[in-house]
């Protein structure tokens, strides 16, 4: 039977992107972003939880991430979750950190607020799609 490993989510980004040249035609992205939700407790008290998720893109969408996002951008993301295991050099246990691999990714922004960071290079269209064919990788 097939499995089924896909991931959407919308949230900010925490701090600027890390973008590393992998190869001449290959950079990596890594940046991490915030959601945001709330709910109600039964005494009627509205409490807001921010959960933080470690991503990383590959070659097109990596390019995209570099030029144009910056910490609290706003994006919508695709992908599938990825986990990295180690084992720990001082303590010698086995660890395994989750992460989404971004496949798909819109800018939310609006051209105002994408002209807003001081640092983003101006963007011919807020809502540029990317989706990444050209994984380094089969998956």
């Amino acid at each position: 039977m097939k499995s089924v490993n896909k991931v959407i989510l919308i949230g900010n980004i925490v701090q600027d992107p890390e973008v590393v040249q992998i190869s001449q035609d290959t950079e990596l992205a890594k940046f991490t972003i915030a959601i945001n939700e709330s709910y109600k407790k039964p005494d009627g008290e509205v409490t807001e939880v921010t959960t933080y998720i470690d991503c990383e893109a590959w070659s097109g969408i990596a390019k995209v991430v570099k030029n144009y996002l910056r910490k609290g951008s706003r994006v919508y993301i695709e992908g599938n979750l990825r986990a990295d295991k180690w084992t720990d050099a001082d303590t010698g246990k086995s660890r395994t950190k989750h992460k989404i691999r971004v496949l798909d990714l819109v800018m939310l922004d609006t051209r105002k607020d994408a002209n807003s960071l001081d640092s983003a290079k101006s963007i011919d269209d807020a809502n540029i799609n990317v989706v990444d064919d050209e994984l380094p990788f089969d998956l």
